[in-house]
């Protein structure tokens, strides 16, 4: 279950979300878990109605190369949740987030940041995912 908190009271400090804020405290790996994969279903929706927008030169293009590394994180981030061995597929899922930086840079979606913002939350998401993964191996 997503914890949710009233908009921008983060243990106090404001904070930037998709549409809701996490309270990160006791937030347990499960949830982890399923904030990282609701974050990134967000985001696709949120990519699909601004690829459509795409100049028909970049539409077919890049934009069908964006959303083809979203449903790719994804699935493999879906992967990573029923899988023993996480490592290999959460380090993929952070190299498919760093070509979506790139990618959405080159677009020049004018609400970028939106953008930025998520993938970089999504990031960080994976990054204390990872480590909870390497601790446990310690």
């Amino acid at each position: 279950m997503v914890n949710r908190a009233p908009e921008g009271t983060l243990q106090g400090k404001p904070t930037f979300s998709l549409n809701y804020i996490i309270v990160i405290e006791n937030v347990n790996e499960k949830d982890q878990e399923l904030i990282v994969i609701t974050k990134t279903y967000d985001l696709i929706l949120w990519s699909c109605n601004h690829t459509s927008r795409f100049p028909r030169n970049h539409r077919f293009v890049l934009g069908e190369r964006i959303e083809r590394n979203l449903y790719g994180l994804l699935e493999t981030l879906i992967r990573a949740k029923y899988t023993k061995n996480r490592q290999r597929l959460l380090e993929d899922a952070n190299l498919a987030l760093e070509v979506l930086r790139f990618q959405m840079r080159l677009a020049k979606i004018n609400s970028y940041s939106f953008a930025s913002k998520a993938i970089d939350e999504i990031g960080r998401l994976i990054g204390g995912w990872l480590r909870s993964r390497g601790e446990e191996k310690a």
